[in-house]
């Protein structure tokens, strides 16, 4: 069961028949609080309490002095779907019985009248200092009213109770429009009062109803399960629904902060289901929200939402560079407030992300002198990344000592040794570095042909020593393929009538798209492409063939003549009678060897 109470917010009209003695003393003492007296004043003016000549006019059976109340304006479309149980309408009236009782009849409004205060001058005869209270004389406006209920006889300090539970029409024109009360019957000794009254004295409608299942509903619908920018204004819509199709008009979003829910936006008045939070709303890391919303002019209200999850991202702060090294292996640090992860760019080289805690970093290669710019982000534990910092640093190298260096190929291989007291040393193969060592001597398995090798004396400062740079040629026998990762060479020496052969293929990746209008496709080419190489041999050992077939799948190196291939071994057929004739292919692939694998 449901109450709705309509409350007159305001009123206006004559104080009827305003007699002497003490019937106008009485009322001037209940309703404007003054004492029984020849004159008082009130709020600067005047009134009599004696005597004076009665102006209300008595036009088709009314005397036309009424008084007009106006009530709150409420959304009753609820009132069509609603089993009403009781509605009245409650008024207190008060009247003298010198020469008998007074009838009233109630009328509603057919314009709902604009409230102007003011006061009517009235100069009782001989009396010119006396003027009688009223409030605008305009009441002609509202003739024509509806009349809905009327009273034979009124006594003093009556409230009357009219049913208004199968008036529907009546109720909704007394809110929209207002309530005109006229008198009726005897005129001597009538009074009426009500409208200089306290609010508490004014009339309203109380309306009991019972509304089954006509709660409204509401469910999130973004963002849910999704992660959001913290940094920016967030944008909250919900599902509304209600049985009897009644739209929203209110509604309240809660966050979960700490152990308690939060409002983000109290009970609101609005029929729109989105709200728009500002930016900051949210702490980071996981969050959770929930709606209310209600009908009715907020009169009835859903239960809460289940509620939404989120993960909120609040980008961090660019890291403060404290330091930055010099030397051609560099260590940069720096500051960040609860990073998770880091990426550096350092020149043209570019870390993957590194996940950890640690605040410094150092160059995993050699750089050359001169300039270089520093750049590191940082992410949250959400997942967001932070601006990039950067700054500028001069590398130097300050060598010491010296670095002897010897090279010799040597069955498939470059063997190089040299002498040293380094901390590290690391191997050079035509600019690259290929591996870090600690010993005196490296063996290169995957050169061919003409190669330029040199080795860093890696000082602990930073620094390095280079030994001189001295060329040499790989030369094999016979092709050779083998495991990139284990070095176990089997030799391809032969083919059954005929010499070992190869054969290449190169596939650029190309898409070609159709367009309404073209009869032709158009090509798009993103720069990638698929390197292969066939290779036919003769296997004189079963041995030989098994190996072969265990390298299938596998990353594997091939030398033939003055070339390397690495790539994958993706096919092999054979024909076997006595020995094997093989064909393979090997797909090339992006194999970075030494420090750039690792």
């Amino acid at each position: 069961m449901a109450t709705l109470r309509i409350n007159c917010v305001d009123s206006m009209g004559d104080i009827i028949s305003f007699w002497e003695g003490t019937a106008s003393a009485q009322i001037l003492e209940k309703v404007c609080g003054v004492e029984d007296d020849e004159t008082q004043v009130l709020n600067g003016i005047r009134y009599n309490t004696g005597y004076h000549q009665n102006s209300a006019e008595f036009v088709d059976g009314l005397y036309q002095s009424p008084a007009i109340f106006i009530f709150e304006n409420p959304d009753l479309e609820f009132l069509n779907t609603a089993n009403v149980t009781s509605a009245k309408l409650y008024i207190k009236c008060a009247t003298g019985t010198r020469d008998g009782g007074r009838g009233v009849v109630f009328q509603t409004l057919t314009v709902r009248p604009e409230i102007r205060a003011g006061y009517r001058l009235h100069t009782p005869v001989g009396k010119p200092d006396y003027v009688e209270p009223a409030h605008i004389a305009q009441l002609q406006v509202y003739e024509n009213g509806s009349r809905f209920y009327s009273v034979e006889s009124v006594e003093n300090e009556e409230t009357i109770e009219i049913d208004l539970s199968n008036a529907t029409d009546t109720i909704k024109n007394l809110s929209e429009k207002g309530l005109k009360i006229s008198g009726h019957g005897s005129f001597d000794s009538s009074l009426w009062y009500g409208i200089m009254a306290a609010s508490n004295l004014r009339p309203y409608i109380e309306i009991e109803y019972e509304v089954p299942d006509t709660s409204p509903r509401a469910s999130p619908v973004s963002p849910v399960s999704t992660i959001v920018n913290g940094d920016q204004p967030v944008t909250f819509a919900w599902n509304y629904s209600q049985p009897n199709s009644m739209p929203q008009s209110h509604f309240q979003i809660q966050q979960y902060v700490g152990s308690a829910w939060q409002n983000i936006v109290g009970k609101t008045a609005r029929s729109q289901t989105s709200y728009t939070a500002p930016a900051n709303t949210f702490a980071a890391g996981q969050g959770q929200w929930r709606v209310m919303v209600w009908c009715q002019n907020g009169a009835i209200a859903s239960e809460w939402s289940d509620p939404a999850y989120i993960i909120v991202q609040i980008q961090p702060k660019a890291p403060t560079i404290t330091s930055a090294g010099t030397t051609p292996s560099p260590t940069f640090t720096w500051q960040a407030a609860q990073h998770q992860g880091y990426e550096i760019k350092l020149g043209g080289y570019t870390t993957r992300t590194v996940y950890g805690t640690e605040k410094s970093w150092t160059y995993p290669g050699v750089l050359p002198d001169g300039n270089i710019t520093f750049s590191i982000r940082t992410q949250s534990q959400q997942g967001a990344w932070s601006p990039w910092s950067s700054t500028e640093t001069y590398i130097s190298n300050t060598p010491s000592g010296t670095l002897p260096l010897s090279v010799q190929a040597r069955d498939n291989a470059v063997t190089l040794t040299w002498a040293g007291s380094f901390s590290s040393y690391r191997v050079y193969r035509d600019g690259a570095c290929i591996a870090q060592v600690t010993g005196l001597q490296f063996t290169d398995y995957l050169s061919a042909g003409k190669c330029t090798y040199q080795v860093y004396g890696m000082l602990q400062n930073g620094n390095y020593t280079p030994s001189a740079s001295i060329t040499e040629i790989v030369r094999p026998k016979c092709a050779v393929i083998s495991d990139v990762e284990n070095i176990s060479w089997i030799p391809l020496r032969l083919r059954s009538g005929s010499r070992p052969s190869r054969s290449d293929q190169i596939t650029p990746q190309v898409s070609l798209v159709h367009y309404q209008g073209r009869s032709l496709p158009v090509p798009y080419m993103p720069g990638f492409m698929d390197v292969s190489h066939t290779f036919n041999f003769t296997l004189d050992r079963p041995e030989a063939y098994q190996a072969l077939q265990a390298l299938a799948g596998k990353v594997v190196v091939l030398k033939h003549r003055r070339e390397s291939f690495i790539g994958v071994l993706t096919g092999i057929s054979a024909e076997k009678i006595r020995t094997a004739d093989v064909s393979f292919s090997i797909t090339e692939t992006d194999y970075k060897e030494g420090l750039e694998n690792a």
